[in-house]
This record gives C-alpha cells, sequence and structure tokens, in this order.
C-alpha cells in the first residue's frame, strides 16, 4: 500500500489529467467534438474540392478550418492528400519489407518491427504520432535499433 501512496503522490498531475480526460469523454458536453465529428468535418470539407483528394489542402489552411482532426490518417489525407498518405506511410512499408527480407538470422527480432508498425497504426487512430515528437521520436529510435542489428547480423552470416 506504501507503494502505491508513493506512486500516487508522484505522479499526482498524471492521474489528475487521465481522470479529467476520462470524465470529459464520458460527459461530452455540446461544442466539444469527438473524433468521429473530426473526421466527419474532414471529409465534408474535402468534398467541396474533389482534387484535395489527391494533393490536400496543406497544413496551415487546414488548421485554420478545423482547429483538430487527431484521426492521423484522416489528418494526413485532408492536409496532404493521397500523395502525402502514400508518402507518409511508405516507409513503414519498407520497414516491413525489408524485416521480412532480413528474418532468417533473428527471426523474433525481424518480427518486432511489423508487430510495432502496427501497434503504431492502431495509435495513430486515436491521436497523430508522427506531428507528437516524443511518442514519433521514440517509435523510430527502436525501429531504427533493432532494424540496424537485423542488417548488421545479416551481413556478419554472409561474410
Amino acid at each position: 500500500f506504501a507503494a502505491i501512496s508513493l506512486l500516487f503522490n508522484i505522479f499526482y498531475e498524471k492521474f489528475d489529467f487521465l481522470i479529467t480526460r476520462f470524465n470529459a469523454f464520458l460527459n461530452l458536453e455540446k461544442g466539444q467534438s469527438t473524433r468521429f465529428d473530426q473526421v466527419f468535418d474532414a471529409f465534408e470539407l474535402m468534398q467541396s474540392y474533389l482534387f484535395s483528394f489527391l494533393i490536400g489542402f496543406g497544413k496551415p489552411a487546414i488548421s485554420k478550418v478545423i482547429p483538430y482532426i487527431e484521426v492521423e490518417p484522416v489528418y494526413l489525407l485532408a492536409s496532404y492528400g493521397f500523395f502525402g498518405v502514400l508518402l507518409h506511410y511508405l516507409p513503414l512499408i519498407f520497414l516491413i519489407y525489408f524485416s521480412y527480407k532480413l528474418r532468417k538470422n533473428q527471426p523474433k527480432m525481424a518480427l518486432f518491427v511489423p508487430v510495432s508498425i502496427f501497434s503504431y497504426l492502431i495509435f495513430s487512430l486515436g491521436f497523430y504520432f508522427f506531428r507528437e515528437l516524443q511518442i514519433g521520436n521514440l517509435f523510430w529510435i527502436v525501429n531504427g535499433i533493432i532494424f540496424g542489428a537485423l542488417l548488421s547480423l545479416n551481413k556478419k552470416s554472409l561474410a
């Protein structure tokens, strides 16, 4: 009990923030936008100019019209269009492809890359990922270390 009390006192602000956010979610007030509303508003805006599905409106224009789009794939589509979404997710596709090719020496390590990308995709449905520096950088650092180790182990086995 003492350990839980100590942790609560140390992380009181974080616990308070979680409780506040959870209460806000349960008691949605009028004027408070849900993620569904954000997605609907983004697609409604994009339907007004169909070419926007290809190239998007740009980040400054979207920020002025819709204050928040927290669903990252929709945000990317509205801001940068199909081409931007493709360029955004292409590195992830390459990581999966090359980790699959390097799986013979360390299959468990090679499996980490697609699993972490899958987790990232789930997380990005609820919040920004690449725009959030603290969370996004950690993803790229960890995957870079794992992928670099896979490459290194593969080169050692070929030598």
